[in-house]
């Protein structure tokens, strides 16, 4: 896969220093020889790191080290394996409140899933903390799995971040082929939880991995999954999922929630989405995701992404930006909701484009799709359902009464809305603004409706070429 090469290489030069270390795991013991803890110790005392922990032939595949208290610090630069072994991390008893890694330095994780780590105080990371980094200390998740990992602060205006993961350093962090599952960050003294399964402070990238009904709680709370503050670095969101997750505060509190699935804050920095799709998230602002540049301008590009049925108390049923340079092309949004801007909400900067997208229906009891008050600089090849309301001016907009949607197909690794093949969204896009390929990764332009017409659609979905012969054999 061409997405996953490039991380590949962006990997291979960061960990370019031959480890001078290997110390390797044979037993599911918590403790003595042959463990993950004894290789830990190992590997803290050895000299000329960075070093390599590997699980051996020795240990049983899926393996569950059940552990009876935290792992030892790392002190110094690791790279742990699975080495396809993926062996599983947990507490022997499940009232137990400890973390399994915390470093301050690179820690690079891969092959393994980490279930019911705890975080206690402020300092976040239920399953992972780096602390005490310096800008050079790179966190790499790999294959990896995080399940019911939570961060819990009980001070009064403590801020609490990470349910699963805190790296709490302007240093890069690289996510691929993970999946966060049920993990939770909670404030429960008044204060400020932020990042349900993840919390960064650095430029983050996060490819072909999974988000599941992950929760930020507290007075105040930001992003249900990802949080992520810096003063200037990139983020890049590609082939990942976001479906279930919520940043929603504490019942009767004054403050607010941002972000159910992303809250990306930020001075100036970059973020690009693309071949993202979200999915039943909540907030009470961008119910899906928010981004927001606070002294200068985020610039945000959203491309070949999916917004369905997410909802948002306040502003933005789906995205919410603020102070951000907003460029949309293949965008989805369907059956979001919100009192204000159901679909879209941009507030305090400019929408330098919205092409060859979809506005769909918002849902049921919402307010307009749109709250926004500007004029897209390029808007062509757009669609929508009519009478969505839409403050969002975008000239020559094709407005439907039935945009005959067929609903979401989730029978790959991404979801899409799909659509009825005389849909206004089939071959429905500006040509020249066509991105050459779709949320899925397949190419466009095709002949999605076959009529003879190789053109480019509306939204998220590229339809593939109708069959006129039920056997395949239409060539």
């Amino acid at each position: 896969m061409p997405h996953r090469l490039v991380f590949a290489i962006v990997l291979a030069v960061l960990s370019a220093p031959a480890t001078a270390a290997t110390f390797v795991v044979q037993s599911i013991d918590d403790s003595g020889p042959g463990t993950l803890r004894q290789a830990m110790l190992d590997a803290n005392a050895a000299p000329l790191p960075p070093h390599r922990i590997e699980f051996g032939d020795g240990f049983p595949v899926g393996g569950l080290i059940e552990l009876f208290s935290g792992l030892p610090p790392l002190e110094v630069a690791v790279e742990i394996d699975g080495a396809g072994r993926t062996p599983g991390l947990l507490p022997f008893d499940a009232s137990s409140s400890f973390r399994f890694f915390r470093t301050g330095s690179s820690l690079t994780l891969r092959g393994m899933a980490l279930s019911s780590g705890r975080g206690e105080g402020d300092a976040g990371g239920g399953c992972v903390l780096g602390q005490g980094l310096n800008e050079d200390s790179v966190l790499v998740l790999d294959t990896m799995t995080f399940t019911g990992c939570t961060a819990v602060a009980y001070g009064a205006g403590e801020w609490v971040r990470g349910g699963a993961v805190a790296w709490r350093a302007n240093a890069p962090v690289f996510i691929v082929d993970s999946v966060f599952q049920g993990n939770g960050v909670a404030a429960l003294g008044g204060g400020e939880a932020s990042g349900g399964a993840v919390s960064v402070n650095g430029p983050l990238q996060i490819e072909s991995s999974y988000f599941f009904s992950n929760l930020a709680n507290g007075d105040t709370v930001f992003g249900g999954a990802v949080q992520r503050y810096a003063q200037d670095a990139p983020v890049r969101i590609v082939d990942s999922v976001f479906v279930g997750n919520r940043a929603v505060p504490e019942p009767g509190s004054p403050f607010s929630g941002s972000g159910g699935a992303l809250s990306l804050d930020c001075e100036t920095c970059s973020v690009q989405l693309e071949r993202v799709f979200f999915g039943d998230n909540r907030s009470d602002n961008g119910g899906a995701a928010m981004v927001r540049g606070n002294s200068g301008i985020a610039t945000t590009r959203v491309h070949n992404v999916g917004f369905v049925n997410n909802e948002a108390s306040v502003n933005g049923g789906a995205l919410l930006t603020v102070g951000a340079d907003l460029a949309v092309r293949h965008v989805t949004f369907d059956a979001n909701r919100a009192p204000s801007g159901s679909h879209v909400t941009a507030f305090n900067g400019n929408v330098a484009e919205w092409s060859n997208s979809v506005m769909g229906p918002v849902g049921d009891g919402s307010g307009p799709a749109c709250a926004s008050g500007s004029a897209a600089t390029v808007a062509v090849g757009n669609v929508g359902a009519a009478g969505i309301g839409c403050d969002l001016i975008l000239p020559g907009i094709v407005t439907v009464a039935d945009l005959r949607i067929l609903g979401v197909d989730d029978g790959a690794a991404m979801p899409v809305v799909v659509f009825e093949r005389d849909s206004a969204a089939i071959d429905g896009a500006d040509a020249a603004r066509c991105l050459p390929e779709d949320a899925r990764g397949n190419a466009r332009p095709q002949d999605g409706n076959h009529d003879g017409v190789v053109a480019c659609d509306a939204g998220a979905y590229e339809a593939p070429q109708a069959a006129i012969f039920g056997d395949g054999f239409e060539d």
